[in-house]
């Protein structure tokens, strides 16, 4: 019974996800499983900053006064329902019934597998301490992120995850991590509708379902990493969002394409810190794309430029403020300097050699990074679109950048550092890559045509 009211539970946040989105684009033409994967990344992102919000100010009801906004939020949306799009839309009855049936069934079998792994060791000492404390506490006073005895569960990682797991206990009244691993396959389902969604813009039903297959069939994400109580898919989400609506509005202009994007990059900051590094990428590629507009003026680059940076400073600045003012120290990295990526540069040839033995591990990844190596090789003239470019570079430079880090661990050994969290650095550019893959490959959609044509022709 338990399982069901968690089950339930999660329903509003998509409802207030999606009072945000039509808020931003209102009227919008959106895929069924598009509407749904936006919703629940706005509707669990809002739910975290009201949180976080009302901890800053020494606020012990932090998850009742979150409850207490959505409930408005959602009565708003409810008053003007006839006024805003009402129902989300697909091409056919035929998407919507596949989506409905192909998206249950694999919610059906990601539950029943989550419910039997547990939540690994990050996810109950990390993540999930943290939420239980949200909910014991009603929020997070700054005494728990001071606190040395704490230090174990990482005090300066962000709070998105523990913030919907305090949603979860706070509505089922005990805390309980059976029922709490409802959130994670929503997370995985949510990247697949939002990979899915992305390619019908390009391409027929028959590549959108091959390559959304390719991607959901990732051996680590498909084995571990769906039904962990882990931040990494829901930070695979939000990055992944971010590339899509980006692209999109540097292909065809809609700021209201720029807005989604801003707000999936800074969500995935606020769900795992390497999301920074994916959001700096991020940043780069839209103020060189402003900058390349020759037909606007500087007001109209300036109102772009803060489409992008609002939710940012709604989202990430406050967060590294408030680790700034009160010294929360980095849990596994020195600060970076000259000097001491001199003193550990003998540790580069290391990295580099395990990351390609990672990259290689075909248990784990299939051929995907083999494939993306020579796509990336065998389309090079696609490179000199800035759109590709910044696909390209959103898998490339965060697997550079975060490799780099491990120059500053302070583990000791450093090895033991880089292979716990190889797997994982390596598996964060996955559907982005996959994403790479799909978009290189125009003519599929016209071979596949040309193959079921000449199979009806033949019977």
């Amino acid at each position: 019974m338990s399982y069901l009211i968690a089950f339930l539970i999660v329903i509003p946040l998509f409802v207030l996800g999606d009072s945000i989105l039509s808020t931003l684009a209102p009227g919008r033409q959106r895929l069924l499983v598009e509407r749904l994967a936006l919703a629940l990344g706005f509707g669990s992102g809002f739910i975290a900053l009201v949180i976080f919000y009302a901890s800053l100010l020494d606020a012990r009801d932090g998850v009742l006064i979150a409850i207490a906004v959505s409930v408005f939020v959602i009565a708003m949306r409810l008053r003007g329902f006839r006024r805003w799009d009402k129902l989300p839309t697909c091409p056919t009855q035929r998407g919507i019934l596949l989506s409905v049936v192909l998206g249950g069934l694999w919610l059906a079998l990601l539950l029943a597998v989550a419910f039997s792994t547990h939540l690994g060791f990050d996810g109950v000492v990390i993540w999930g301490f943290k939420g239980k404390v949200a909910f014991i506490e009603g929020g997070w006073l700054p005494s728990f992120f001071t606190d040395a005895a704490w230090r174990v569960t990482h005090q300066d990682y962000p709070l998105l995850l523990p913030s919907l797991e305090a949603w979860v206990y706070t509505f089922l009244s005990q805390v309980d991590e059976q029922s709490v691993k409802v959130i994670f396959p929503l997370f995985y389902l949510g990247m697949l509708a939002l990979f899915y969604s992305a390619l019908r813009h390009a391409f027929s039903l028959l590549p959108s379902l091959f390559y959304t297959v390719l991607l959901g069939s990732v051996p680590y994400l498909a084995s571990m990493a769906a039904v962990s109580g882990y931040a990494d898919v829901p930070m695979m989400f939000f990055t992944l969002g971010a590339v899509i609506f980006l692209r999109r509005w540097m292909l065809e202009g809609a700021c209201s394409d720029l807005a989604i994007g801003a707000i999936l990059s800074a969500g995935a900051v606020w769900a795992k810190r390497e999301g920074i590094v994916y959001w700096l990428v991020s940043c780069v590629a839209v103020v060189w794309h402003i900058a390349q507009q020759k037909n606007q003026d500087a007001i109209e680059r300036t109102r772009l430029i803060l489409h992008f940076t609002i939710p940012v400073a709604l989202t990430i600045f406050p967060w590294f403020a408030f680790l700034i003012w009160y010294h929360i120290p980095n849990s596994d990295f020195a600060s970076v300097s000259l000097g001491g990526f001199l003193t550990n540069l003998d540790r580069l040839p290391v990295i580099a050699s395990r990351l390609l033995a990672q990259m290689l591990a075909v248990g784990e990844w299939g051929i995907l990074w083999v494939i993306f190596l020579a796509v990336s090789v065998w389309r090079w003239r696609r490179w000199l679109e800035p759109a590709t470019v910044y696909v390209g570079m959103s898998v490339f430079l965060p697997l550079l950048m975060l490799s780099l880090s491990f120059v500053f661990s302070i583990w000791k050994p450093y090895t033991a550092h880089l292979d716990l969290a190889l797997d994982r650095l390596l598996l964060q550019p996955v559907p982005i890559a996959w994403y790479f893959i799909a978009i290189q490959s125009e003519g599929l959609d016209q071979w596949l045509g040309q193959m079921f044509a000449i199979s009806r022709s033949d019977q």
